[in-house]
């Protein structure tokens, strides 16, 4: 029964990774991939890790199994922000921009090709 549990789990962490990757090639701009993968590869790692503590039944395979998951909890988010902000600064610019976040008209329900690149854009100085 422990075996087809770590089973069902492992698979459900397959599933998120496989949808990660095709999210790497979906997706329009940097922004959509980091967001996409960052949050799919962190919980199938994080599935599979928990299928090997549960597979496993040895403390020590457990400790470092749920050691790993912290660290990928705590990590991932960092890193993927870290990467979101390194590519603005290169001057990156979203393609898309959610019909929320920038309202074309009371009646709006489209999504709008992003703004043009501002002069001041933290991507456009020189260091």
């Amino acid at each position: 029964m422990i075996e087809l549990i770590a089973s069902l789990v492992a698979l459900a962490g397959a599933i998120f990774l496989g949808l990660a990757a095709m999210a790497l090639t979906r997706m329009p701009d940097v922004y959509g991939r980091l967001s996409a993968t960052s949050k799919a590869v962190t919980l199938g790692a994080t599935l599979l890790l928990a299928a090997a503590a549960i597979y496993a039944r040895d403390p020590g395979v457990t400790a470092r199994a749920i050691a790993g998951m912290a660290f990928l909890l705590l990590t991932s988010p960092i890193a993927g922000h870290v990467l979101g902000r390194a590519a603005w600064r290169a001057g990156e610019e979203p393609t898309v921009v959610h019909r929320e976040a920038f309202p074309t008209g009371p009646d709006s329900d489209e999504d709008v090709p992003a703004p043009p690149p501002q002069p001041d854009h933290p991507g456009n100085r020189e260091f």
